[in-house]
């Protein structure tokens, strides 16, 4: 029922990890980056907006708690809370160079994350993706 929203913050969780190993410049990061981009413009296409809370260590889309999503991608829950980063909003009309900004933006070291976190993004011109607790 919500594969395509797993998807979507699996290639999210794999797009992240692997901007921290290679660098937004490496070839893999760009490929990561499609693979990232073709999943949110599925789980998008049939709603307005999805939105991804993280309730504890789990995952949370609508009323559903994803705790076998939440298992396999705790680093990935961790590393988000650790950036204050609790609530994720991604609304139709998302383009692929809004969620390249936004990974560069998650993947800043923790002390870079304080304060309103929609600033900077909106700043950036990210207008398609919401950030907060």
């Amino acid at each position: 029922m919500f594969s395509d929203i797993e998807a979507a913050f699996k290639s999210l969780a794999s797009c992240l990890q692997t901007l921290r190993m290679y660098g937004q410049a490496h070839p893999l990061f760009e490929k990561s980056l499609d693979n990232a981009y073709a999943a949110f413009e599925d789980a998008l296409a049939g709603r307005a907006e999805m939105v991804i809370g993280i309730v504890g260590e789990e995952l949370a889309f609508e009323k559903e708690i994803l705790f076998d999503l939440g298992r396999f991608l705790r680093p990935t829950i961790l590393y988000l809370k650790e950036r204050n980063i609790e609530r994720l909003a991604f609304l139709r009309g998302l383009n692929r160079e809004e969620l390249s900004i936004f990974i560069s933006f998650i993947g800043r070291p923790k002390e870079d994350f304080k304060g309103d976190l929609q600033v900077p993004l909106n700043l950036a011109g990210v207008g398609h993706i919401n950030i907060g607790k």
